[in-house]
């Protein structure tokens, strides 16, 4: 809440307008591949005018596997570049991986801290809406490591220090979350040992506590790696 009150302050808060089309550019994609960067307003797709969100959409997912030619304006210059969308059959079909950027809004001291309050149990519900959406096999796992949180907050360390306290508010929220998850290893598998305490009347074994959250551990650390591995390899 504290990131994020001095975020609100800094910027405020974040409004989104389907007809703003400067990017934020996720790491590896096509877009980052051609140099397309944070900020870049794309102004044309093949020579077609791009007036808003919309109409980037279905100029890019028109031609999956395709390259395409994409005139982006930065810094009032204008660039062109080679993009290819995602091909066919793929999970990012007709995407060049690009977001919009939000508009900054100014708000009140009063706003500012209303919203810190509520914004870290609305990043805590979408996480877990998501991480439930991935075990009913719902969305696909799309997994993020060190190295790839890196990458995202020199991207909005570029956009200014308030979208950077913005997101350190957000992975403080999500990583409060996800420790508390009943995996072993985790405060969250600690208090599922507790709760068992509590209602058995008994201690669990401290011996077979501790081989469950070695081996939690361990599937965590595995876990990373590969994460981390496909972060620098760009292959997630």
């Amino acid at each position: 809440s504290v990131f994020f009150f001095i975020g609100f302050m800094l910027v405020g808060k974040p409004i989104f307008d389907p007809t703003n089309v400067r990017v934020s550019v996720m790491p590896e994609g096509p877009a980052a591949m051609a140099d397309i960067r944070n900020g870049d307003r794309i102004v044309a797709v093949n020579g077609e005018p791009i007036p808003d969100w919309d109409a980037l959409k279905k100029a890019v997912g028109s031609h999956p596997g395709e390259a395409i030619t994409v005139e982006v304006e930065r810094d009032g210059e204008r660039l062109t570049r080679s993009v290819t969308p995602g091909p066919k059959g793929a999970k990012d079909e007709g995407k060049i991986h690009v977001a919009t950027v939000a508009q900054d809004q100014k708000v009140s001291v009063g706003e500012a801290l209303k919203l810190a309050i509520m914004e870290p149990p609305v990043v805590v519900y979408d996480s877990l809406d998501k991480l439930f959406r991935i075990v009913t096999l719902k969305d696909e796992p799309d997994l993020t490591g060190p190295v790839g949180i890196v990458k995202s907050m020199a991207g909005e360390a570029r956009l200014g220090a308030g979208r950077l306290v913005r997101l350190l508010g957000g992975l403080s929220a999500y990583l409060a979350m996800f420790n508390l998850l009943p995996i072993p290893a985790l405060d969250g598998g600690r208090l599922l040992f507790l709760g068992f305490e509590a209602v058995s009347r008994r201690k669990p074994d401290p011996k077979v506590e501790a081989h469950i959250h070695a081996v939690g551990l361990l599937m965590m650390l595995a876990l990373i790696a590969v994460v981390t591995v496909g972060d620098v390899m760009g292959k997630r």
